[in-house]
Parts: structure tokens; sequence; C-alpha cells
């Protein structure tokens, strides 16, 4: 299994190959063991952020990584080791929403960051609004000429 390699391997950069693969999921319970798994003692603390980015990123799993992450418990977490900022900070931050592409996904993410203590990620979010705003208008355009198919885009 990946998480026992991950747990036995000592060479970072193949550690985070073996976490990679883990965010990669597609099916919804191994998504969710793979979020719980990321913030157990068992997934370096330097190594969390890169397995909940990678599960953000994922198409099949951004809606459970976007619930699991901003539930109150989990961001409270991740402030306390992260809110002061740090590359790890701003790729999750911006990874959490620089996907969505629906004015739906865009309200929520504005209400969530808006209520959010960011401390260091504030750029970060404005930044990962703003993109996916822009993806809102792409997609519409696309929508509008010709690509009925982008109706059914909607993570």
């Amino acid at each position: 299994e990946v998480r026992t390699a991950y747990e036995a391997e000592t060479e970072a950069y193949s550690k985070n190959l073996l976490l990679r693969a883990l965010a990669s999921a597609s099916e919804p319970a191994v998504i969710k063991r793979t979020l719980d798994y990321a913030m157990t003692d068992a997934v370096d603390q330097q190594d969390k952020t890169t397995v909940l980015s990678g599960v953000a990123s994922n198409p099949a799993a951004r809606a459970l990584a976007w619930k699991f992450i901003t539930s109150d418990d989990v961001w409270t977490e991740l402030d306390e080791l992260y809110g002061s900022g740090g590359f790890g900070w701003s790729s999750l931050i911006k990874s959490m929403a620089s996907h969505f592409v629906t004015d739906a996904w865009f309200d929520e993410a504005t209400s969530f960051f808006e209520g959010a203590d960011l401390d260091a990620g504030a750029s970060d979010a404005a930044q990962a609004l703003e993109i996916v705003k822009s993806n809102v208008v792409l997609r519409q355009t696309l929508q509008d000429t010709g690509c009925p198919w982008l109706a059914t885009w909607d993570a």
C-alpha cells in the first residue's frame, strides 16, 4: 500500500511522489481516507500541504477536499501549523479554490476566505479568487461559442 511505502521511505523525493500518488485517487472512499491520513502524525508536517494541495487539485476530489479542508477543526489545525506563511500554506490556499469554474463555487470560496483568519495567506486567497472569476468568464465564453459540453464542467 502507498501509505506503508511512504512511512518506510527515507528519501524526500520518493516520499513526495508517494504522496502525489495518494492525492490522485478517484474513488470517494479512498479520497476521504487520504484526506484523513494527511492530518495524522504519520505524515510529516512539511508534507501535509503536499497531500492536501494535490487532492484539492484533483478533479475527482475537489469538492471533497474543499469540504474537508474548510471544516472548522481541520482549518484551525492547518492555521496553527502554517498560518504564519510559507510555500506550503500559499500553495494550499491557491489550490483549494483556483480550479473552480462556476459562480456558485466562486461565491462559496469568497464567503469562506472572507470569514477565515488567513494571516499570511490573504494575498494568496485574493489571487485564487481572481483565478476562479477568470475561470467562470472563460467557461461561459467558451460555452456561448459552441462548446456546450462545458455546461457539465462544474468543479
